[in-house]
This record gives C-alpha cells, structure tokens and sequence, in this order.
C-alpha cells in the first residue's frame, strides 16, 4: 500500500520575494494526493513454487537422516559381525595352541621314554610357539574389533542425541 502527498506553492517572483503572503499577485496553490493499493492477482506461481521448495528441502533433510541411521546401522552390523568373527578365530587358535601344548608333552615323555627323537620335539616346541603367536594375534585382533564396535555403538549413541 502506497500513500503519497505534494504541496506545492507558486507566487510571484518579485524582487526576488518567493514567499510574500501580503502581496495579493498571483499566487498558486496546488496539492496532490494520492493513495495507492497493489496486490497481486496472479503470482505466477511464486507462492506454490516456494511452499514446493519447503517440501523438498524437508525432504531432503529426510533422507539424509534416513541415509545416516542406514550408515551407522551398517557400521554398527558391520564391527559386531567383525568382533564374532575374531572371537571364533581367537577361540580356534586358543584350542590350536592347547593342542600343541599337548603335543608338545606328549613328544617330551616319548623322548624320555626314547620313542621320539629330539628333533621331533623342537618340531613340537616350534608348532607351539607358532600356535601361541597366531592366538595372541588373534587376540589382539578380537580386541581391536572390540574396540570398533564400542566405537560404533558410541557413534549410534551420539547420533540419537
């Protein structure tokens, strides 16, 4: 909504006298007015278009958090799969390596008993230190998938807030 006013005074010019209000020469009053009121009936679709533009962009956002609670539920998945997997490998190769063991003191009584000779007995302490080594790596790497997956269930967590 506009609204707008001029006034405007045109007297005589004498003796360079511009506002004589006593001198009855010419003088010329004129004022305007003027009240003006827009309003658009055909927006061109600028009113659609942005309510349009606020459904995409909430949209949008939702798909990103839906995108987000797929990757941290994949990660999470993931590092649980990657933990039982260790721990299955951990638990193979602790048996592995109470198998040696065993061997191991099975090699030592035949050699004291003269059945096995020595050299089968440091094959048997060799496979041993091998078991043990693969068991000690594998648990490590149990550890190491424990540790990812308290990490992703940390990010889950903190996602949620």
């Amino acid at each position: 909504m506009n609204l707008q006013a001029t006034a405007q005074y045109l007297g005589p010019n004498r003796n360079e006298q511009y506002w004589n209000l006593n001198d009855p020469g010419l003088k010329t009053y004129r004022l305007f007015a003027g009240v003006g009121l827009s309003l658009p009936l055909f927006d061109g679709g600028l009113v659609d278009s942005r309510a349009g533009q606020l459904d995409a962009d909430r949209e949008a956002l939702a798909a990103r958090r839906r995108e987000a609670e797929l990757q941290v539920r994949q990660d999470v998945e993931r590092a649980l799969s990657d933990a039982r997997v260790a721990l299955t490998l951990w638990q193979s190769d602790s048996s592995r390596a109470a198998a040696a063991h065993e061997a191991l003191r099975l090699s030592d009584a035949g050699y004291k008993g003269g059945t096995v000779t020595d050299t089968d007995v440091r094959d048997a302490e060799s496979a041993l230190a091998d078991a043990r080594a693969q068991a000690a790596q594998s648990l490590m790497d149990y550890w190491t998938a424990r540790a990812a997956f308290d990490h992703a269930i940390a990010a889950a967590v903190r996602k949620e807030d």
